[in-house]
């Protein structure tokens, strides 16, 4: 409990519920784990009483935690399942659906924020990140198209990957920690460039879908994918309401 921490920005219910978080997803508290009394917390954090239930509240409310008066209040036996799966990786969709799953990779290098022309506006200036881009095939057909930007300050082990064993989405979920991720998605025409990639004629419908994952504040990686329209399936999403972190599109690479 030596890590329960307010992290001092915004207010107290919001870094109360960040510390909760924080402390699920590193799995210090389980599904069905029962955290500390109300009484406990307020004395821990200097809290009042009004801020711990609200924060605790809230987060029952979006499924993470379950309040009890008599057994009080743990975190959601569901929550792997509910929260974190929505975040699947095509490989497994794929899978799920009986088709067989193959990906190239296209590029892979490690680059600077605002070197040629990439810029990830989450990060400083300079910054280093992993760009990788990739092709996802589902029996032998362009489903995917993949382009992302993993944040070398926060998982610094991906600078090594060559990703020849799993394709990145799936080595980041096991390998990186976060607790919320945001979702937009976008209809567009293939430009030239789009529909050579995805097979598919030039002026072809489109679906994009932005992704990006966070742990508390801090950016894990931004992807950008990019499917044919009549081979695009929408999953679940997830995020906690619990940052204050501006979420505007900004600096997006295109690919044509």
């Amino acid at each position: 409990m030596t890590k329960w921490k307010l992290d001092g920005e915004g207010p107290l219910f919001k870094q109360f519920q960040r510390t909760v978080i924080q402390q699920i997803v590193e799995g210090e508290f389980a599904p069905g784990d029962r955290l500390p009394s109300e009484a406990e917390l307020m004395q821990r954090y200097a809290l009042s009483r009004q801020t711990i239930s609200k924060a605790l509240s809230e987060l029952a409310e979006q499924g993470l935690l379950e309040r009890n008066k008599r057994a009080g209040t743990t975190v959601a036996k569901g929550f792997r399942e509910r929260f974190l799966m929505p975040v699947k990786d095509i490989s497994v969709e794929v899978g799920e659906r009986g088709g067989v799953y193959e990906y190239r990779i296209l590029a892979l290098k490690k680059v600077r924020n605002g070197d040629g022309g990439l810029r990830w506006n989450d990060l400083p200036m300079g910054a280093p990140f992993l760009y990788v881009e990739v092709l996802h095939l589902a029996d032998n057909t362009v489903a995917q198209h993949e382009r992302r930007f993993i944040n070398l300050t926060s998982v610094p082990k991906a600078a090594d990957q060559t990703f020849e064993r799993e394709p990145p989405g799936m080595w980041l979920m096991r390998n990186a920690l976060w607790s919320w991720v945001r979702r937009r998605i976008t209809a567009v025409n293939a430009t030239e460039e789009v529909a050579r990639l995805l097979q598919v004629p030039v002026g072809a419908a489109c679906v994009t879908l932005e992704r990006r994952l966070y742990h508390q504040e801090e950016a894990i990686s931004i992807v950008y994918f990019i499917h044919p329209g009549d081979r695009f399936a929408l999953d679940g999403d997830f995020g906690l309401a619990v940052s204050e972190h501006p979420l505007e599109t900004t600096g997006r690479p295109h690919i044509a």
